[in-house]
């Protein structure tokens, strides 16, 4: 099974060629506020099997469990604040979309 998609902007892209080894939802409060959402849906790959084209930024936090998480995003769109999404990431989709 091959698995690929991207950021909004197309900066970063990834596929997957293989089968999950695992997918759950998490409703825990950092993954809340990472996404933006009430919950994040995570699919889980074997390592070799990733392929990620373009540059990531790194945010670490320490989780409720006590250990570190660490979260891979595009850095052209940033992260997402409280509000929704930052002024700069909503600027960047607007130049995106006029090319």
């Amino acid at each position: 099974m091959e698995i690929n998609g991207g950021c909004l902007c197309g900066a970063v892209r990834y596929t997957a060629d293989g089968d999950p080894t695992n997918a759950t939802v998490c409703h825990c409060r950092d993954c809340q506020k990472f996404t933006g959402s009430v919950f994040a849906t995570l699919v889980r790959v074997d390592k070799e099997t990733m392929n990620i084209e373009g540059a990531l930024k790194t945010f670490s936090s320490i989780g409720g469990s006590g250990n570190p998480i660490l979260r891979h995003f595009c850095p052209r769109m940033r992260l997402v604040d409280r509000r929704g999404i930052s002024n700069a990431a909503r600027q960047h989709r607007t130049e995106c979309r006029d090319l």
